[in-house]
């Protein structure tokens, strides 16, 4: 055993604080250290709930320190949770989860090289693309006729992202000791961070003095109007950590490369099809009852990792029950909904017609944005700026997948609540008015225009944990700490919300939490 390992095995009180500290334990060091929780002489079992990426990455890590576990998961043929690959009969493929990975998010792309999964750039910015606002359609590198159709005042006469600066990153002038508060705390500890998360972006714009004009020419040219409601400090602590700002990636040939990646090295097979449906635990173990093929079993492990998202989490009985702020934690912790639907084309006219090589085009139409594929796009030779060009021309001729709308909040809910031919079709005569060719005969695959809509697949209930005001300093402690022999992950047990990032971040800081208690 090398030093790191006895360090796990035999850990000091301040090792055991900065170990779950690390994965937002913060109650109950004590106890922790009272006694082995795993039954001597034999290795720990953990039961883990749910294939995603937060319990594929835990079973991994597991793995590589000896442990045994068994992963259940609910669906019958998915696994990769929230991460979804659409794949078509001519060999298109379109992403109805994630599917962009920011520079900082050092964790994701730390396992995409260590499974040596190829990567390139997503184009987040392109000039050549579109806005369409108040049906009027112009360019984005033609923003001061776009800004004409706003009655703006003159010091709001500025480019959407200048105004969002001045207002979000810039008047609150944190001191370092904020901005780590903001960036690694699980409990706010500084006054003006608490205070800032009692606020809404939306609230925040107003309380920079911004015209309704402004907000909305904010909201829609910047994509952002469906989280306007949502908590400051989940956009300020992106700022701080410039997601939006550096270059974004993408797997080659589908994000779902990664949880099959992980699954390659699982040595233990996933139970699928394997419905938990109740949890319980007694001092020396924890158990998961599931249902599978018309019977009820059981799993028992000495700790169980439950990483399904919390409307999921919400139907599943618990014996015993939990405490009440955990239950309170669950009730409560707003989840965003997310609607995409995707149209195979016969050909990428947008590419052959229009010159838009990735990026996206914003709207205020009910679909929301237009986002381009990003593998036949580079950086145009000779150009100093952001202008791109194809990398093989003849590709443009050839078929591919056009994401026509993808939707956060009140517009996913309403896409989200019509049949899934009523969203494609109205998706296709909405994305027309940007792109004709939409209607030409023989263009769109009909019959292959797919729709997602996540708070209505049944093992998500949601696309994301997105905090409202005040949730962060008031639940996020109680979303992740663990209850007895249970422990939880997931991106909603991060600061990384929506992230593949938090979910693998989650997943690491469980399992070093439970070795150690171990």
């Amino acid at each position: 055993m090398d030093s790191q390992d006895e360090h796990v095995a035999n850990p000091t009180r301040r090792d055991v604080i900065t170990t779950a500290g690390a994965a937002g334990v913060v109650a109950g060091v004590d106890a922790l250290l009272g006694s082995s929780q795993a039954q001597s002489g034999r290795t720990p079992h953990v039961v883990i709930v749910g294939a995603g990426l937060a319990g594929l990455c835990a079973a991994y890590r597991l793995q590589q320190r000896g442990w045994t576990y068994m992963i259940l998961e609910a669906d019958p043929y998915h696994v990769g949770g929230r991460v979804r690959t659409l794949r078509f009969k001519n060999g298109t493929y379109a992403e109805l989860g994630a599917m962009r990975i920011p520079t900082k998010h050092d964790v994701t792309l730390k396992y995409v090289d260590e499974f040596k999964l190829k990567r390139r750039e997503f184009v987040m910015d392109n000039p050549a693309t579109y806005f369409f606002v108040r049906n009027r359609l112009e360019r984005r590198n033609a923003l001061k006729k776009i800004s004409q159709l706003y009655d703006l005042e003159p010091a709001e006469r500025k480019p959407p992202e200048d105004l969002w600066a001045q207002a979000i990153v810039d008047q609150h002038g944190l001191l370092e000791e904020e901005k780590k508060d903001l960036k690694t705390s699980n409990s706010f500890t500084t006054g003006k961070i608490n205070r800032l998360d009692r606020l809404s972006m939306r609230r925040t714009l107003e309380k920079a003095g911004f015209s309704e004009e402004a907000l909305e020419y904010i909201f829609v040219l910047m994509g952002v109007g469906t989280l306007q409601h949502s908590a400051l400090t989940e956009h300020l602590r992106e700022e701080l950590e410039e997601i939006w700002t550096l270059p974004f990636f993408e797997i080659e040939n589908g994000t779902e490369e990664l949880p099959k990646a992980f699954r390659s090295k699982l040595r233990s097979e996933i139970k699928m099809g394997h419905e938990v449906i109740a949890l319980r635990q007694d001092e020396n173990s924890a158990t998961a009852i599931y249902r599978t093929a018309g019977r009820t079993e059981i799993a028992k492990g000495d700790f169980l990792l439950c990483t399904v998202p919390l409307p999921v989490l919400a139907r599943i009985e618990i014996e015993g029950r939990f405490s009440d702020a955990k239950r309170r934690a669950i009730r409560d912790v707003f989840y965003e909904s997310g609607t995409k639907v995707v149209v195979p084309t016969t050909t990428r006219f947008w590419e052959t017609d229009d010159k838009i090589f990735g990026g996206g085009s914003y709207t205020d139409l009910m679909t929301g944005p237009i986002f381009y594929p990003s593998d036949n796009s580079k950086k145009k030779e000779g150009s100093a700026g952001k202008e791109r060009e194809a990398i093989d021309p003849a590709k443009s001729k050839g078929p591919a997948v056009l994401v026509a709308s993808y939707t956060w909040g009140q517009e996913a809910r309403r896409l989200g609540n019509m049949t899934a031919s009523q969203r494609e079709e109205h998706t296709v005569r909405l994305v027309s008015k940007v792109h004709k060719q939409l209607l030409k005969p023989g263009v769109v695959l009909r019959d292959q225009v797919k729709s997602w809509s996540w708070d209505n697949h049944r093992w998500a209930g949601g696309a994301f944990a997105f905090y409202m005001p005040g949730q962060f300093a008031a639940l996020h402690r109680h979303v992740i700490a663990p209850e007895g022999r249970i422990y939880f992950a997931g991106e909603h047990c991060s600061r990384s919300h929506s992230w593949m990032q938090g979910a693998l971040e989650s997943a690491e800081q469980a399992v070093d939490t439970i070795i150690a208690r171990a």
